[in-house]
């Protein structure tokens, strides 16, 4: 009884708001808008490195130890360092074009056709959605330390995530046409979803 009478009496301080308000609206918000603006090639490899981030940034922050003298910091950079391999390999590699063999089961319009060429707005986009996603890892992980009921906490951010998205969504899309929804990829999405 007195376990659960402590878990009551958990105080929200400024990085839990903090943790629960930038997370999944800020960083995913910022994700979208920079694929009007750069290739999805090279934003799914700018999103591969956050995990190289996260961990630099906890290195600097003194919150991970990157001992190289001990195996579990060796393993850490050595990670690490695989990890951007991989990414930048992902990139600078040209394979072979994967072509389609049947029909297409379902067809996407974009519309009008028009993707906005615009690498450098995209890159500084996709680098704040980054760096604030890594970000939020290490202020999640702090939160999670004092915060006993980690289920609600997960709740509350998703809670928050989607009020804040939807106040952005009903913003930025006030047409009515963009709220209508066919029996098309916006209606399985929303389906799958």
């Amino acid at each position: 009884m007195q376990k659960d009478k402590a878990k009551d009496n958990y105080s929200f301080g400024v990085a839990d708001i903090c943790t629960l308000s930038t997370g999944e609206s800020l960083t995913l918000n910022m994700y979208f808008v920079s694929l009007n603006y750069i290739s999805p090639t090279l934003l799914a490899s700018m999103v591969n490195t956050i995990a190289t981030l996260t961990f630099v940034l906890a290195v600097i922050l003194r919150l991970e130890d990157a001992n190289i003298r001990d195996i579990p910091g060796i393993a850490k950079i050595l990670g690490t360092m695989v990890s951007l391999v991989g990414v930048m390999t992902m990139k600078i590699y040209k394979g072979p074009v994967v072509k389609n063999l049947g029909l297409t089961l379902i067809y996407i319009d974009r519309g009008n056709g028009v993707v906005h060429s615009n690498w450098l707005k995209g890159s500084i986009l996709t680098a704040a959605s980054c760096i604030t996603w890594s970000i939020w890892y290490i202020m999640q992980a702090y939160t999670l330390r004092g915060y006993p009921a980690q289920l609600s906490l997960t709740t509350w951010m998703s809670f928050i995530g989607a009020t804040q998205s939807g106040f952005y969504t009903v913003i930025v899309l006030h047409k009515q046409t963009a709220w209508t929804m066919g029996f098309n990829i916006d209606f399985w999405s929303t389906m799958y979803g």
